[in-house]
């Protein structure tokens, strides 16, 4: 990056616990949020509602096609799940989701996903690819663990 910092804007969240509800991405935002999407799909799939994608369209040709690789992890779930050529639509439920095998097409992004999903399921997820993860985030299972443990990571 040629000693600059990056172009995209880093901060803090601080969280706390409550209801989910439905929320649309525009074709306007999916710039700032590409790499996004993947968690922002598993939150919806947990909210009251219907959430929309839109404008997504350039996720079909990254790394794997992002947007069918996303529906299909939430289907493996039990969420349902409308694809349209350019995004999707993601019918929350806020109970636990099941569990499943579910795919990564080799994209650190919804390997992590599966993972964090697998946290909130009744029998777990299996991710056929973990290796994956250490592309972005290579201590995210040790993290998870530790989060698991109540340690800070």
């Amino acid at each position: 990056l040629d000693g600059r910092p990056s172009a995209e804007p880093i901060g803090s969240i601080t969280a706390t616990h409550g209801p989910l509800t439905a929320a649309d991405i525009t074709a306007d935002r999916v710039p700032l949020l590409i790499d996004e999407i993947p968690v922002w799909a598993l939150a919806a799939a947990r909210a009251e509602g219907v959430s929309r994608l839109r404008g997504a369209a350039e996720l079909r040709v990254k790394e794997s096609d992002r947007l069918a690789a996303t529906a299909q992890l939430l289907r493996t779930l039990g969420v349902r799940v409308v694809e349209h050529e350019d995004g999707l639509d993601i019918h929350g439920r806020p109970e636990p989701w099941e569990g499943g095998r579910v795919s990564s097409q080799g994209d650190h992004r919804l390997a992590m996903v599966g993972a964090v999903a697998g946290l909130a399921s009744r029998s777990g997820v299996s991710i056929d690819d973990t290796a994956c993860m250490a592309v972005s985030y290579p201590d995210f299972t040790a993290t998870i663990e530790a989060l698991l443990h109540g340690e800070k990571g």
